[in-house]
């Protein structure tokens, strides 16, 4: 529905603006590899952030043209869940 993709847009893009990815830290785990000097909670909120963004990679990975639309419904609040879990750790 409309409210649902507004709602998503809005969690995006919240979502992403939290994480202040750049060119240098776009691979969470090469970035985590390359800085094992960060101070523990901004490592333990890295690795938080890492585990969600590949729980929402497979959840991506599994979408299929072929699910109803009530699954469809449901993996989007899935979804939507987890990238709310994601801007909670930026």
């Amino acid at each position: 529905s409309t409210n649902n993709a507004a709602a998503f847009a809005e969690t995006v893009e919240q979502a992403l603006s939290g994480l202040n990815l750049n060119a240098e830290n776009l691979q969470y785990k090469e970035y985590l590899e390359k800085h094992p000097d960060l101070p523990g909670e901004t490592l333990a909120q890295y690795r938080a952030q890492l585990e969600i963004i590949e729980k929402v990679v497979e959840h991506l990975d599994g979408d299929s043209s072929s699910h109803s639309l009530e699954e469809k419904n449901s993996r989007f609040e899935v979804l939507l869940d987890l990238l709310q879990r994601v801007w909670l750790y930026s």
